[in-house]
C-alpha cells in the first residue's frame, strides 16, 4: 500500500494564513502613525548616567553628564543638577527590524506552500502515469 499523498489544501491552508499574516504586517508597516510612537515614554526616559550604556551626549566635545557635574551648564542663571536631564531612545530600528523577519518568514512560507499545492497536482499525474504503465 502507498503513502497518502497530501491534498492540495494541506498547503493551502497555511499558505493562506501565512500570506493573511504577511498582509497584516505589511499594512501594519506602512500605515500613518504617531510621530512619537517608537520613543521611549517621557516618564520612562532614563537619566544621562542610566542612558550612556546606550547613548552620549557630548557638548564641543566634552560628556554633557560632566559638564553638569561641574557646574558648568546653567539654566536660568542655576546651575543644572544631572537629575534634570532625561534622554530618550527612538526605537524603531529594532521593534521593525522584528516586525520585517515575522513578514519576510510569514511570505515565505505562504509563497513556498503555494507553490507546494500547485505542484501537487503534476506529481500526482506523473504518480498515476507510472503507475498505469504495464511492466515490460
Amino acid at each position: 500500500m502507498q503513502g497518502m499523498t497530501p491534498s492540495r489544501l494541506t498547503f493551502l491552508a497555511p499558505a493562506i494564513v501565512c500570506l493573511a499574516v504577511a498582509l497584516v504586517m505589511g499594512l501594519q508597516l506602512t500605515r500613518q502613525m504617531r510621530e512619537d510612537l517608537y520613543w521611549t515614554p517621557a516618564a520612562d526616559a532614563p537619566g544621562l548616567a542610566d542612558a550612556r550604556a546606550r547613548a552620549e551626549v557630548l557638548v564641543e566635545g566634552e560628556l554633557f553628564e560632566e559638564l553638569i557635574e561641574a557646574g558648568r551648564v546653567r539654566v536660568d542663571g542655576r546651575p543644572m543638577g544631572s537629575d534634570q536631564v532625561q534622554v530618550r531612545f527612538n526605537n524603531i530600528d529594532t521593534v521593525t527590524r522584528a516586525q520585517m523577519i515575522i513578514l519576510a518568514a510569514a511570505t515565505g512560507a505562504g509563497v513556498a506552500m503555494l507553490i507546494a499545492a500547485m505542484l501537487l497536482p503534476a506529481r500526482e499525474r506523473r504518480r498515476r502515469v507510472v503507475d498505469e504503465d504495464p511492466p515490460g
